[in-house]
């Protein structure tokens, strides 16, 4: 009985090396992307806050703009985001070395690859925990508020995560996939 590619030991590394694809993919659109999160306010006024940039959208308009006012954890969720997307980047790079140009595995390359997988879901996921304990719990505290970017008299009506913030989450279950792929070839390849 023949097996299916992606049940073969080279499977596993084609099929990591796409998610590991996809998953750059979507943190890059999520990365660069405003829409971290949504706050609607009493004016019609809706505010979309990114990493980098904001947008005011009203019912004529919009207008985007950088962020100027942040806070040392808020830059801390920069350079988290920052370092995940530069290790995904090369751990892509790496695959692709491995994938397309290499006739025979390399140990050392898939186990460079597993490292720098599990290391860019380790920055994803610090990102992820970081916007939930700003936006959530130290929004509550006072001690950073996003409705300090808000001007003065326009009152919310909801916060809530916006869809850039949902494809770096996904982004990092890819990854986290794609790092369990990238063991099973190594054990089925080098065990």
């Amino acid at each position: 009985m023949k097996l299916p590619l992606f049940s073969q030991p080279v499977g596993f590394l084609i099929l990591g090396y796409c998610l590991c694809l996809f998953s750059l993919s979507l943190y890059l659109i999520g990365f660069v992307a405003p829409f971290w999160v949504k706050v609607n306010s009493v004016s019609s006024v809706t505010y979309i806050f990114g990493l980098w940039r904001y947008c005011r959208k009203s019912a004529d308009s919009t207008i985007c703009a950088e962020l100027q006012k942040t806070n040392d954890v808020f830059r801390l969720i920069q350079i988290a985001g920052g370092v995940g997307l530069v290790v995904l980047l090369i751990l892509s790079v790496t695959l692709s070395a491995q994938v397309l140009l290499m006739k025979k595995r390399n140990r050392y390359i898939i186990i460079t690859a597993i490292c720098l997988s599990t290391l860019s879901g380790v920055m994803i996921f610090q990102v992820f925990l970081l916007c939930v304990l700003i936006f959530l719990t130290l929004a509550s505290l006072g001690v950073f508020d996003i409705l300090e970017l808000i001007p003065l008299g326009d009152v919310p009506v909801s916060e809530h995560f916006h869809i850039s913030y949902y494809l770096a989450v996904v982004s990092m279950v890819l990854c986290c996939i794609a790092t369990i792929l990238l063991v099973c070839d190594y054990k089925s390849e080098f065990a």
